[in-house]
C-alpha cells in the first residue's frame, strides 16, 4: 500500500481474540489503528479502520473484488485494490500483498516465539503486551494536574495504558472519560 499515503496500512496485523466478521477471524495492526477482515455477506478482504470493522461493514481502504479470494486473504495475491481516487473507485494494485506472518516478527525485538500455531509470545528484557512492545518500567496509569491556564483543565485527570497501542513505538495512554491521549 503505498499509493497516497496509505503506507500506514502496511505492516502486520494479528488476530484479535473473539472477533469475527462473516465467519472469519478479524486481524489488527500493532497501533491497532486498522484490521483486515472479511465484511459481512461478502466474499471478498479489506482493511479498514475500527468503525467499519465494529459493524463489519464493507468500506476501507484496500479491497479485493468479490468472489475471488474468499477462503484466506493471501489467496488473493495478485488481486488487491486501492481506494486512491483514480477514475474508479477502486484500482488495482498488483504489487499490494498480503502473506501470512512469521511468528518471530510478530514477537518483535524483545520476544520469542511461545507457540508456533498461534504466535503466542514469551516477553523478555522487560517488556509485555501481545508483541512484547510494552516496557514494563512504564506503569499502568498517570495523574496530570495543575493544567488550568487557558482552558486547559480539561487535560487534568487519570490516563491509563490502551492496551497494544503505539505511538513511535511508544504506549499510549488515554484520558479515563476518553477525550485526550498522553
Amino acid at each position: 500500500a503505498a499509493k497516497r499515503s496509505w503506507g500506514d496500512l502496511n505492516g502486520i496485523y494479528t488476530r484479535v481474540a473473539g472477533k469475527l466478521c462473516n465467519g472469519k477471524p478479524v486481524y489488527q495492526t500493532s497501533a491497532g489503528d486498522y484490521f483486515l477482515f472479511q465484511p459481512t455477506d461478502s466474499t471478498h478482504w479489506m482493511v479498514s479502520d475500527g468503525e467499519d470493522v465494529a459493524s463489519c461493514k464493507a468500506s476501507g481502504w484496500i479491497n479485493t473484488p468479490s468472489n475471488v479470494c474468499g477462503a484466506s486473504p493471501e489467496a488473493c495475491d495478485g488481486r488487491w485494490q486501492e481506494n486512491t481516487g483514480c477514475d474508479s473507485d477502486w484500482c488495482d494494485a498488483p504489487g499490494l500483498a498480503v502473506k501470512k506472518a512469521q511468528c518471530a516478527d510478530v514477537c518483535g525485538a524483545h520476544g520469542s516465539v511461545a507457540n508456533a500455531d498461534t504466535c503466542e509470545c514469551s516477553c523478555r528484557d522487560g517488556f509485555s503486551g501481545l508483541r512484547c512492545e510494552v516496557s514494563d518500567e512504564l506503569p499502568p496509569a498517570y495523574s496530570v494536574s495543575g493544567a488550568a491556564k487557558r482552558s486547559w483543565g480539561e487535560l487534568n485527570g487519570i490516563y491509563t495504558l490502551v492496551a497494544g497501542k503505539l505511538c513511535s513505538g511508544k504506549p499510549v495512554y488515554q484520558k479515563i472519560t476518553g477525550d485526550y491521549v498522553l
